[in-house]
């Protein structure tokens, strides 16, 4: 009975290891797999990455644009029925427009005889802290004439407010169908 058991045994022992073997083997090419998967994941998500941080900025960048856009078509219809007020005396027209211009260029800003009656925003754009800005507006002149003029000029963010850079260019405007 000894040398049976003993056979039993020993039968046993080059099974275990085989089992032992096979599934060593196996867990080996899953993490191998597994970390193959991982590493081409990787290199395949940077592209996109890169993207999605992309467009995150951009979409920041508009909405930043948007919410400010509000607060510079405001400060545009301030400055432009201070602008065209009708007001000719240089020493007044320059005391109201010192709020809105660049003290620099604040002489450049000569007498308009004409009064805003309206204004519509046309285009307003930012680059770095600068806004160009275009208005349409109907104006009245001193004979009660009306003209319809797109006004352009530039204005640049400080501390305190935009700042108007130089004065507004005037050309007519007609909506064609």
């Amino acid at each position: 009975k000894k040398s049976t058991e003993k056979k039993a045994t020993i039968d046993t022992k080059p099974v275990k290891k085989k089992v032992f073997l096979s599934v060593s083997l196996i867990t080996l090419i899953g993490l191998i797999l597994l970390m193959s998967g991982f590493l081409l994941g990787k290199t395949n998500s940077t592209p996109y990455q890169e993207k999605e941080l992309e467009v995150k900025k951009e979409l920041n960048t508009l909405t930043e644009q948007v919410n400010e856009q509000n607060k510079v078509e405001t400060f545009t219809r301030f400055f432009l029925t201070n602008y065209y007020s009708g007001k000719t005396d240089a020493k007044t027209r320059q005391a109201v427009l010192k709020k809105f211009v660049k003290k620099e260029t604040l002489s450049d800003f000569l007498s308009e005889k004409s009064r805003a009656r309206s204004m519509f925003p046309w285009e307003v754009k930012k680059k770095d802290k600068q806004w160009t800005i275009a208005f349409i507006v109907v104006l009245i002149n001193e004979k009660d004439e009306q003209s319809t003029k797109k006004i352009t000029f530039t204005a640049e963010e400080t501390k305190e407010q935009l700042v108007v850079m130089e004065r507004p260019t005037e050309e007519d405007f007609e909506l064609t169908n």
